[in-house]
């Protein structure tokens, strides 16, 4: 491999094409230039850009611009990287197309960032001649892309290495994004990195390698959410949800399907969510053949149930490509390890468009959906939930904001919770945007 440059080029390579979900690339790519702009090692990098990327300005851009490292934002789905055509419509890149283009720039290409949703089997199959491969195994909202990009590139500007740059992006979408639990997966094979030891000019960076590659096999990955992608609880403990949590069990125990719902159709806030997330990280145990959490308004549901099982299930032979979306979420449900299952549906709005993917008459299949909707459901099926209870409230609050002030400002605090109806999201959002001097200076 050829010596690492002193200034380093970024080829940001985006595609939107007609038809596929709209995305703010354009603020992507403002974050990245931003976050170089104001490091101290902004001298050091380089900032190329291609826009409505097709498949052959890939290699095209790579051999003009020679970049260290390569971006690629927008959308990705299971047939591959989606790029555009001659129309600007939708074209799909292959997984051994992009790792037989990487093969013949892996001397000149240090990483590569797929930004984008299911891009595991991608990011896996350009690892093998690319030395950092970061990417997504699940879907990802666009505010969450460019989290992750902001707190990526905010690192490097600062001089730090790819694995700090990686981890500082997920920090990133941890503390800034609304799908906290999404977690990129970095990929970095230690025959590669062994090359980055003679090139790397700093000897506390070649140390930090050397301790990396000590601690690794002959590939290293990194990896998140193996058999489950619950998302991360908004707080450490649920107030007051221990009783709905049991309750929710013993109907999962007697039903396949059940729904969290709201006393009040279309009322946000008041957790059901928080306590679908609380259940599945208490009933791990339970459900050995794996917890898959399902967003219907990010991707088709199918695609998400094909992504989750090809990820989490690579030694089980994929759904064949020829069959319609059904059938091969049919082939999945069928092809399932043994064990408890269950399929979290989050914020369900319309049951019908997802019910033919549903293993419905499968007892090992539990399905719990959480919804702001009234579905078609017996009664007896549905857990309906409302505000917290006052006391169980200002506990929540006093957790958010501090005990002392809210017993110091307790008719405040009361006034507060009334406010947003003893809402759980209520009050976190009042959490985020009070401070103290707020608190003790104003009333609702």
């Amino acid at each position: 491999m050829s010596a690492s440059p002193l200034v380093k080029t970024i080829l940001i390579l985006a595609a939107n094409p007609r038809g596929t979900t709209t995305l703010r690339l354009d603020e992507e790519v403002r974050e990245i230039e931003e976050g170089l702009r104001r490091g101290q090692q902004r001298d050091r990098f380089v900032l190329k850009q291609r826009w409505a990327t097709r498949a052959l300005d890939i290699h095209r851009a790579i051999l003009y611009e020679t970049p260290q490292i390569v971006h690629f934002c927008g959308n990705a789905s299971t047939e591959g990287l989606v790029l555009e055509d001659e129309f600007g419509c939708a074209a799909p890149v292959s997984c051994d197309a992009l790792a037989g283009l990487f093969r013949v720039f892996s001397d000149e290409v240090e990483c590569v960032l797929l930004n984008t949703c299911y891009c595991q089997a991608q990011a896996e199959a350009i690892s093998r001649h690319i030395r950092t491969v970061i990417g997504i195994n699940q879907a990802v909202g666009d505010k969450t892309s460019i989290h992750f990009a902001v707190g990526f590139y905010d690192a490097l500007g600062a001089g730090r290495d790819m694995v700090d740059a990686y981890q500082l992006g997920c920090t990133t979408i941890e503390m800034a994004s609304a799908d906290k639990a999404i977690k990129p997966i970095l990929l970095r094979s230690s025959s590669l990195v062994d090359q980055e030891f003679e090139d790397s000019s700093s000897p506390s960076s070649q140390h930090d390698l050397i301790e990396s590659a000590k601690q690794s096999s002959a590939s290293e990955t990194i990896r998140f959410n193996t058999l489950q992608n619950i998302p991360a609880p908004q707080t450490p403990e649920f107030f007051d949800r221990d009783q709905p949590i049991e309750r929710l069990h013993q109907l999962l125990q007697s039903h396949n399907l059940v729904v969290i719902t709201t006393d009040t159709v279309g009322t946000p806030g008041v957790g059901k969510t928080e306590l679908a997330i609380q259940y599945s990280q208490k009933s791990l145990q339970t459900y050995s053949g794996g917890i898959c959490w399902l967003f219907p308004k990010q991707l088709t549901l199918g695609t998400q149930i094909i992504e989750f099982f090809r990820v989490q299930f690579p030694e089980i032979e994929p759904p064949p490509a020829d069959l319609t979306l059904v059938s091969q979420v049919a082939y999945c449900w069928k092809q399932w390890p043994k064990g408890l299952v269950l399929l979290v549906i989050d914020d369900l709005v319309n049951y019908e468009e997802i019910q033919s993917y549903l293993p419905l008459n499968n007892s090992r299949f539990k399905i719990l959906i959480t919804t702001r909707e009234h579905l078609r459901v017996p009664r007896s099926q549905q857990l309906s939930l409302g505000g917290l209870p006052k006391e169980a409230a200002l506990e929540l609050l006093g957790c958010l904001l501090g005990k002392e002030l809210i017993q110091r400002e307790a008719s405040l605090a009361e006034k507060l919770c009334a406010f947003v109806g003893y809402s759980p999201n209520g009050l976190h959002l009042v959490a985020a945007q009070a401070d103290a001097r707020f608190l003790e200076k104003n009333g609702c």
